[in-house]
C-alpha cells in the first residue's frame, strides 16, 4: 500500500489533476463525496451504527412516522446524526 508521501508525489506529477481537490482528497483520505446510509433506518441506534461506519447522513424509513411520538423519534434521530458518539 502507497503512503501518503508516495501518493501524493506519483499524483502531482499529473498536471490534469486539480491540485486543491488533490490535497484535500489525501488530508481527508476519501473523495469529497458525500456517503448517504439507506434501507432498514428506523431507530436512533441504527443511525449511530450508520453515522459510526462513516456515513455523513441517513435516509430514515417511513416507519418512524407510524411510531407513538414521530416528533420525539425524528428529535433523537437528528441529535444522533449530529453527535452519534453520545
Amino acid at each position: 500500500m502507497r503512503t501518503d508521501a508516495k501518493l501524493r508525489s506519483t499524483l502531482e506529477g499529473d498536471v490534469s489533476i486539480y491540485q486543491p481537490l488533490l490535497k484535500d482528497v489525501i488530508d481527508k483520505g476519501r473523495l469529497p463525496v458525500p456517503i448517504f446510509g439507506a434501507g432498514g433506518i428506523h431507530t436512533p441506534t441504527d443511525v449511530a451504527m450508520m453515522m459510526n461506519a462513516g456515513c455523513d447522513g441517513v435516509f430514515v424509513d417511513n416507519n418512524v412516522f407510524l411510531t407513538i411520538d414521530p416528533e420525539a423519534h425524528l428529535k433523537a434521530i437528528i441529535q444522533v446524526v449530529k453527535s452519534p458518539n453520545d
